[in-house]
């Protein structure tokens, strides 16, 4: 569900931020009686089903047994009386600001005033309102407004919201508005009350947002006591209430709210408040805690948050493969369509952790905009070159993506003369970069080579085993280090003839057979009595896990292997699990960790003294699984940044330093 969920709001939307001064507010408990319902419960205390949902999300979906929800209760509010009986329309005006002023639905202005479903809101109609009523005046405040990205992520920006009204055409869907208009379905039944219940109908005018793209300006907000305790910041999860809040950090609500005016619209995912805590701490989803004691020499990891210059605005935009253009809402199965297409699957995933990456660098205060494009791409063609035709890229210093090799190509020779860094995230073809070209992922050569490097180091005999299938692993051994003895998979049987009595042997073997597993392994260890040996692979592939090769045998033959990622159990690799989960209700996989890898590594050397491309020659750095260890080969930056890991004999597999 979390996936048709992301899908769904793939494209984020802007919504505006107002706070209500001329009202007090007070909370009152309430815990749910068996039967009990929301509407109820607002009967019993004179309010809304709106207010309690908005102090109590969860309460959406309905209200369990011995539940505790807080009921705001409104006191002393100064009253207005509001005696306009119409309104004339002025230039840029929408109907929703029109309710917001009149605090009248938009149903009731349609009602009012029937002509607007067919013509639409105009310059100089004067429209029907409700009869007078009376109202809290409601004071609005120069806050930033809120950037939602699929309701787990908030950018502070400080550019206001803009409404027009479309027509809906033939055989359009709520889901291809929400894309084409670069917002979420969530914003768009926001503005349109009667869409969720009725419906979607050709020739129908609905209001959608006028931003065409991510722009939020990540502000840092300074933390103070205003008294002997301490205050920290933390960012509201999904299915957070005030009554959980108040509960966790040991204050009432209107302590909470005395804190945080801007609760008083409502407890909303991504929100940041401020509540009792250690002083001058900010809760950061994601990011690796800080070792003080720690130094850095070439070599060794750069912690690259501990140097952020936050002097300058940069803009960061990421070209991701939604093809949103090829999902219809209407007709087809999103399910279904889920579990067939692995390509959207990654690129979702991708994109969940690339979030809660910027999410970290909000939270600590980077001045940074942010644009996401859906890319349209397959292996073959993209939608690159009419974004940079339509879109303006003039503050952006760094894009990443696209996903393919041939569209990063593609996309390199349409920023050649500007001064833009092109990050590809997943690619792993060697082609030609130009000098703003860098690539994240390391490639099969560079895993190979990086094995192959730390044998000779260590000055063993090196054997290979190698299937008959395996080509390119024999193109490549031959080329670069005809000295090691190959073997075909036939021959494993007869490793044991190869080995060296005096010095260390290491044997990799890169086979899909499982036979050639079996007698590779079998010999080994008949000689590991009298040899040194250890077991390598380029590939660790299924073979490894099937039963017939005894985990024994592998780990006693301390199997190793190079890979991109880790097998990160420290405390800022659970942190990040435990938070990504917190927010998608799924443990992260490897693509998800990606794209938090990648964004966060990104935006971090975006922040830092030196130009983006002098930190790829000077820091080595190291995220949640991937590492970044950037090389200049034939003009290009690649990252050959892998790992060595091999299986000890207490059944954990382990890290070579």
């Amino acid at each position: 569900m979390r996936k048709i969920f992301l899908s769904s709001l793939a494209i984020l939307a802007l919504s505006n931020v107002m706070s209500l001064h001329a009202q007090t507010l007070s909370f009152k408990q309430h815990r749910v009686n068996k039967g009990e319902t929301v509407t109820e419960i607002a009967q019993q205390y004179q309010v809304s089903v709106r207010d309690i949902i908005k102090y109590n999300p969860e309460a959406e979906r309905g209200v369990k047994e011995n539940a505790v929800l807080s009921i705001p209760l409104i006191s002393n509010a100064p009253k207005a009386e509001n005696t306009a009986k119409s309104h004339r329309v002025e230039s840029k005006e929408t109907l929703y600001g029109i309710s917001k002023k009149y605090q009248i639905s938009i149903e009731e202005l349609y009602r009012l005033n029937p002509s607007l479903r067919e013509s639409g809101l105009k310059t100089g109609d004067v429209i029907a309102l409700a009869a007078a009523t009376q109202t809290a005046t409601a004071t609005a405040v120069n806050l930033p407004d809120t950037l939602v990205a699929s309701a787990v992520q908030v950018i502070k920006t400080n550019k206001s919201p803009h409404t027009k009204e479309v027509v809906v055409g033939p055989k359009e869907t709520v889901y291809g508005l929400a894309i084409e208009h670069r917002t979420s379905i969530q914003r768009l039944y926001e503005l349109n009350p009667l869409l969720e219940s009725q419906g979607l109908a050709e020739g129908q005018t609905l209001l959608v947002p006028v931003a065409r793209e991510l722009q939020g300006s990540l502000q840092s907000t300074d933390v103070k006591s205003g008294s002997k305790t301490a205050y920290k910041e933390i960012i509201v999860a999904p299915k957070e209430t005030i009554f959980n809040l108040c509960k966790e950090y040991q204050i009432t609500p209107e302590q909470l709210l005395a804190l945080n005016p801007e609760l008083s619209q409502g407890l909303k995912v991504g929100m940041s408040l401020r509540v009792p805590g250690a002083e001058d701490a900010k809760e950061t989803v994601g990011l690796t805690p800080i070792n003080k004691s720690a130094t850095y020499s070439p070599g060794q990891f750069k912690d690259l948050t501990r140097s952020l210059s936050k002097s300058k605005t940069r803009e960061l935009v990421l070209l991701l493969p939604f093809n949103a253009h090829k999902i219809n809402m209407a007709t087809d199965d999103i399910q279904e369509k889920l579990k067939k297409d692995a390509f959207l699957n990654m690129t979702l995933d991708f994109y969940s952790g690339a979030l809660i990456a910027i999410d970290s660098a909000k939270s600590m205060g980077l001045p940074l905009n942010v644009k996401i494009y859906d890319s349209k791409e397959t292996s073959t063609t993209s939608d690159v070159a009419a974004l940079f035709a339509a879109e303006d890229f003039s503050q952006t210093q760094v894009i990443i993506g696209p996903f393919f090799q041939k569209n990063v190509t593609q996309t390199a020779a349409l920023i050649r003369d500007k001064d833009l860094v092109l990050v590809s995230p997943l690619s792993t073809e060697k082609g030609s970069l130009g000098a703003n070209q860098i690539q994240t992922m390391p490639n099969t050569d560079d895993l190979r080579t990086a094995l192959i490097e730390y044998m000779m180091d260590q000055k063993g005999k090196i054997i290979a085993i190698v299937d008959e299938k395996k080509g390119s692993t024999k193109q490549f051994l031959q080329a670069n280090y005809p000295n090691i003895k190959v073997l075909n998979g036939s021959e494993a049987s007869k490793v044991g003839e190869y080995l060296s009595g005096t010095a260390k042997n290491f044997v990799i073997l890169d086979t899909g057979s499982i036979q050639t597993a079996l007698s590779t392994t079998n010999a080994l260890m008949s000689k590991l009595a009298t040899h040194e040996i250890q077991l390598a692979t380029f590939d660790k592939n299924e073979v490894f896990d099937y039963a017939e090769i005894s985990l024994n045998a592998l780990t006693k033959l301390k199997l190793f292997y190079a890979s991109v990622t880790r097998e990160n159990e420290t405390e800022s690799g659970t942190h990040f699990a435990r938070a990504y989960k917190k927010q998608n209700n799924i443990y992260p996989n490897r693509f998800a960790t990606r794209g938090f890898d990648v964004t966060f590594d990104v935006i971090s050397r975006m922040f830092q003294n030196e130009d983006f491309e002098e930190t790829t020659r000077k820091f080595t750095t190291q995220q949640v699984e991937n590492k970044f260890a950037y090389r200049t080969v034939n003009g290009g930056v690649y990252n050959q940044g892998v790992y060595l890991l091999y299986y000890d004999e207490d059944l954990t597999v382990k890290m070579i330093n």
